[in-house]
């Protein structure tokens, strides 16, 4: 579970397919929750691609808000829904939180629901156009940011009984198992528990206590030396107290001069460390989490966190906290990118694990047998072999399920020792009795 000042963030996302998206994302005050679906997807901009943009611009539109309200924010909003088409959006909900104040959009088949102490209220609900509203919150108040689909799956009542049984912390680790049962790739929610200021504070006291260095170097500031001429001026006393008053004040303006300004400053680089640290931490958990379900999306995370981190670690003063943080993320990102190349996925990868038809698309007589033992040969597990629909095929065409895709690199490894492969793809069928189809073609 993330925490991000007075916000614990926990998420819930399904596992995308090529008709099916959906995505949990958060950058300092900003949270949104976005599911893309497709009736019928073609060889256009994949529904991954497009639902990284849609953030991309949202992103764009809201920090560059000067003053952030419900109409300057639904505005950014509105912008980002330009980027969307009605039959491609499936939910859209965002929430914008300042301090206790907050603000709420929906559009599509989403909900936005609000517990407050035993009762659990929707307060934006199922609307095609985009809806919004705004309120305060109260201490240990959580707001349920959850897409058409995963209300589907877990109803409202379901959702407060978990709550009476177990703590924010864990509830998204209890009902996941729950979600990713249905395989709806479209089922995606986010859960943001606010606490007041105070009681953040003492839980990170408790912390800093805990790790409190053996040594602490002090901050010292002295006030320069004055040396006193009033005892060469012909001055009464009044006067002299006038004019000591006076140095003192000047003192204290510029005192309060360097230090609003080094806030300034300090409070500039936390509001880009926000910015950059926490959607990369976001992108590295996220691919952690997906290492074991699908090793190539788990990269794609890794490599957005990496791209993140080092168009911006250099912004940050060397050797400070924050470019640490930075560099230590990058450092394991670039580890696990390392582990997990394509060429180390493809080694780890064991042929006799999927089943393979091979066709003939050429005419040719035999064609598809002689693909099929040189296929058996490199220890694929051959399931039959036969004719393809039509004998117009060029190359060899290499179709996989979207669960076995990360075969396709190896294939055409495998395959490019005898053959030219000219076409790839991961569309079969999830229900097919076989996980690869090979089409030799002329």
């Amino acid at each position: 579970m993330l925490k991000t000042s007075n916000l614990s963030v926990a998420k819930i996302v399904t596992t995308p397919t090529l008709s099916s998206w959906s995505q949990a994302y958060n950058a300092g005050s900003l949270f949104a929750v976005l599911s893309l679906k497709e009736d019928s997807p073609d060889n256009q901009e994949s529904l991954s691609s497009l639902g990284k943009k849609t953030f991309d611009v949202l992103e764009q539109e809201y920090f560059t808000l000067e003053t952030k309200n419900l109409a300057s924010i639904k505005q950014a909003v509105n912008t980002t829904l330009n980027n969307l088409t009605p039959e491609i959006l499936d939910s859209l909900l965002i929430v914008s939180i300042t301090e206790n104040v907050v603000y709420l959009f929906a559009a599509g088949m989403g909900k936005i629901l609000l517990k407050r102490g035993e009762t659990l209220t929707s307060i934006l609900d199922c609307a095609k156009e985009l809806t919004s509203a705004s309120g305060t919150l109260n201490n240990n108040d959580i707001l349920i940011m959850e897409t058409g689909s995963f209300a589907n799956i877990i109803s409202n009542s379901a959702l407060l009984s978990s709550f009476d049984h177990i703590p924010m912390s864990e509830l998204a680790e209890t009902l996941t198992p729950k979600i990713h049962e249905k395989e709806d790739a479209n089922a995606c929610a986010m859960f943001l528990e606010y606490q007041t200021q105070e009681n953040v504070a003492d839980e990170e006291n408790n912390v800093l206590e805990s790790s409190k260095p053996q040594t602490e170097t002090k901050r010292k500031f002295s006030l320069p030396v004055i040396k006193n001429p009033l005892h060469k001026l012909s001055l009464t006393h009044s006067k002299k107290i006038l004019l000591t008053v006076t140095v003192i004040i000047a003192a204290i303006f510029l005192l309060s001069l360097h230090f609003a300004q080094q806030k300034r400053q300090e409070e500039a680089m936390n509001n880009l460390f926000q910015k950059v640290y926490v959607p990369a931490k976001q992108k590295y958990d996220e691919g952690k989490g997906l290492k074991g379900l699908n090793k190539n999306i788990a990269r794609s995370d890794f490599q957005s966190a990496q791209k993140i981190l080092s168009e911006n670690v250099s912004k940050f003063p060397k050797n400070s906290q924050d470019a640490k943080k930075i560099s230590d993320l990058l450092k394991n990102v670039n580890k696990e990118l390392e582990a997990y190349s394509p060429a180390k996925i493809a080694a780890n990868l064991d042929r006799s694990k999927i089943t393979v038809v091979v066709e003939n698309g050429s005419g040719v007589e035999g064609a598809a047998g002689k693909a099929a033992d040189f296929l058996k040969s490199k220890g694929y597990k051959i399931s039959s072999t036969g004719n393809a629909d039509n004998y117009k095929y060029t190359g060899v065409t290499i179709k996989t399920k979207n669960s076995t895709k990360a075969y396709i690199d190896l294939l055409k490894k495998d395959l490019s020792q005898n053959y030219t492969v000219t076409n790839t793809s991961s569309d079969l069928p999830n229900n097919s009795s076989f996980d690869v189809l090979i089409i030799i073609g002329k």
